[in-house]
C-alpha cells in the first residue's frame, strides 16, 4: 500500500521505541524520536540489543502498550536492522458511527440474550477506551433496557477483573439508578485500587448519543467537545452515591495508586477495605429505606486479609532492587488561613493521600488551632503539613513541617539524579534537617525557605523517598485551558507550597 507519511490531523507520523537506550519504565509514556520521510521511511539511532518501536501519533501495528508483547527487533552494534512497521488507516467519523450502529443494530431482541451480548462486546473492548464509537451505544441500550439489566451487570461485576469493564459497569449502573446495585458496588469496591490510569475526555461522534453522554457525566451535565470518563474507583464510587444519595468521605482512598512498594500497597489495601466496610454497615442499617428485596440487605464483603510481606526494610536500610515506584508531580498544600476548604492541607506520603481541613477544627492560624492540626495530623496517618510564617522583619511565607518525618537535605545533583542513584544502590546522603523543609544557608546559618531543595525522608510508618519543594503559590489563578506547558511561577489552584514526591520501594 502507500506510506503514511502524515496522520488525519496533518501531523508527520512520529515514532519512538524501547529497548537498552531508552529504558523509560513505563510503556504507557511515547515519546517521539523519529518522523516518517516522505517516502515512507524513517531512521531511528538504537543500542544493540532488543527494541521495540511504536507509532507515537497513529493507530499502527506496534504502539506503546502492546509493543513490548511483540517480537523484538533486534539490533547488532555497528549494524543497520530493517524492519516494515504497519498503520491501521484512520476511520472517517461516520464510519465510526455506523461501526457502532451496526453493532447495535444485530444485538439479539430477547433482553436476556441482548445484554448478554453487550457485555461481551465490552469485554472485547477490555483493553482500549477510545473505542467510543462502538460502547457508548451500548451503555444507552443498557439504560434504555434499564432495571431488568441490572442482575447480570451486577453479576459481570463480580466476576470480572478487568479495569475497563468495570468502569463502564459503573457508568451504566450510575445512570440506570437502581439501588439494588449498591450491595455489588461495595463489594467491588476494594478491587478498584489499581495502578495509576488517568480521567479522560472522550468523543463520540453521533451528536445525539454525545449529548446522552454528557447529560450523565458523574461531573453532572457537560458542554463542549468531549464528555468525562472517570478511572474506575471515581467511577465506582460516583455510582455508589448516586445510588444511595449519601455521602461518605472518601478519605483519600481515590487517590490512592498501587505501585511496586509492598509496604505502601498493604497499606492502601487495608483502607480501601476500611472505607468499604464503612459503606456496607451504613447500607445493612439502610437498606430499608430504598424499596429493595430482602436479598440485597447484605453486602457479603469479603473479609480482608492482609498480605503476608516478609521482612522489610527500616529506615534508611537500601536493599538489593530498591526503585523509584509512583509519587507525585505537582502536589499543593495550602495553610488554612490563605485557602478555601477546598485545598489540600495534609498530604501522606505512606499511601499518596491529601486531607482537607478538620471540620472539628476552626479555619484559623492560631498557636493553639495548629499545634491541635498538627495532632490530628498525626493521628490520621499525615506526614506534611502546610503552615504560614511571619519573620522577624514582617514578611511572611509558606512551608511544609513534617509529622513525625526524619529528614535529611541532599544536594541539587543527587535529587537530579535520585532515580538512578536508587537503582545504582545508593542512597544520597544529606544534612539532617529540621522538622521543616527549609533550606540550611551556611553563610548565615539560618534554615530559610527556598524552592528547588530536596529531601531524603523516612516516615513513622517506615517508606523511604525524596521530596522536592518546586514553588511558593502567592497568585490563585484558573488555568484550565491557559496552558500548553508549564504553570508560571507563583501562580496556581491553590496558595502554598507546590512540591513532587518521589517514594522508594523496597
Amino acid at each position: 500500500g502507500q506510506p503514511m507519511v502524515r496522520n488525519e490531523r496533518g501531523e508527520r507520523v512520529g515514532l519512538g521505541f524501547f529497548g537498552p537506550s531508552r529504558n523509560q519504565g513505563r510503556v504507557s509514556s511515547p515519546k517521539i524520536l523519529a518522523e516518517v520521510r516522505d517516502d515512507g521511511t524513517f531512521r531511528m539511532r538504537a543500542a544493540a540489543g532488543d527494541n521495540f518501536p511504536y507509532f507515537c501519533n497513529i493507530r499502527g501495528s506496534r504502539m506503546a502498550w502492546n509493543t513490548m508483547k511483540k517480537p523484538p527487533v533486534v539490533v547488532k552494534e555497528g549494524a543497520e536492522t530493517e524492519m516494515i512497521l504497519e498503520f491501521t488507516p484512520e476511520m472517517t467519523p461516520e464510519e465510526k458511527i455506523a461501526e457502532g450502529r451496526q453493532i447495535r443494530d444485530g444485538l439479539p431482541k430477547a433482553t436476556d440474550e441482548r445484554v448478554a451480548a453487550i457485555i461481551d462486546e465490552f469485554r472485547k473492548l477490555n483493553h482500549t477506551v477510545d473505542k467510543a464509537d462502538i460502547w457508548c451505544p451500548l451503555v444507552q441500550e443498557l439504560t434504555i433496557i434499564g432495571r431488568d439489566a441490572v442482575p447480570a451487570l451486577c453479576n459481570e461485576f463480580d466476576q470480572t477483573k478487568e479495569r475497563r469493564m468495570m468502569q463502564r459497569l459503573a457508568y451504566t449502573l450510575r445512570v440506570i439508578n437502581d439501588p439494588r446495585a449498591v450491595p455489588t458496588l461495595i463489594r467491588c469496591l476494594p478491587k478498584t485500587f489499581m495502578t495509576s490510569s488517568s480521567d479522560y475526555g472522550l468523543i463520540v461522534h453521533d451528536p445525539d448519543l454525545m449529548e446522552f453522554m454528557q447529560a450523565n457525566s458523574k461531573k453532572g451535565p457537560e458542554r463542549g467537545g468531549h464528555f468525562s470518563f472517570g478511572q474506575v474507583q471515581k467511577e465506582t464510587y460516583a455510582a455508589l452515591k448516586k445510588l444511595t444519595k449519601h455521602e461518605r468521605n472518601d478519605r483519600g482512598m481515590l487517590s490512592m495508586r498501587r505501585t511496586d512498594d509492598r509496604r505502601s500497597n498493604a497499606t492502601k489495601e487495608q483502607h480501601y477495605h476500611s472505607v468499604a466496610k464503612e459503606w456496607m454497615t451504613w447500607w445493612e442499617a439502610n437498606w430499608k429505606n430504598f424499596n429493595v428485596d430482602v436479598e440485597y440487605r447484605h453486602v457479603n464483603l469479603p473479609t480482608y486479609t492482609p498480605p503476608a510481606l516478609g521482612s522489610l526494610a527500616k529506615g534508611r536500610e537500601l536493599p538489593q532492587g530498591s526503585k523509584v515506584s509512583g509519587g507525585l508531580i505537582g502536589m499543593v498544600l495550602s495553610p488554612v488561613g490563605d485557602a478555601d476548604r477546598g485545598a489540600s492541607f495534609f498530604f501522606d506520603l505512606d499511601t499518596g493521600r491529601s486531607f482537607k481541613w478538620p471540620e472539628q477544627l476552626p479555619p484559623d492560624e492560631s498557636p493553639t488551632t495548629i499545634e491541635l492540626a498538627k495532632k490530628w495530623g498525626t493521628e490520621n496517618g499525615a506526614d506534611l503539613m502546610c503552615v504560614k510564617r511571619t519573620t522577624e522583619d514582617g514578611k511572611s511565607h509558606y512551608e511544609l513541617i513534617g509529622l513525625g518525618l526524619q529528614l535529611w537535605q541532599i544536594h541539587s545533583l543527587d535529587a537530579e539524579n535520585f532515580k538512578q542513584r536508587i537503582a545504582d544502590g545508593i542512597l544520597p546522603e544529606g544534612r539532617k534537617a529540621v522538622d521543616a523543609l527549609l533550606h540550611f544557608d551556611p553563610q548565615s546559618k539560618k534554615y530559610i525557605h527556598k524552592r528547588g531543595i530536596s529531601f531524603v525522608y523516612v516516615t513513622a510508618g517506615e517508606s523511604l523517598g525524596m521530596i522536592t519543594i518546586s514553588d511558593f503559590i502567592t497568585q490563585v489563578r484558573d488555568l484550565t485551558g491557559t496552558f500548553s506547558g508549564m504553570e508560571p511561577g507563583g501562580v496556581g489552584f491553590h496558595r502554598g507550597v507546590k512540591f513532587n514526591y518521589h517514594p522508594v520501594a523496597r
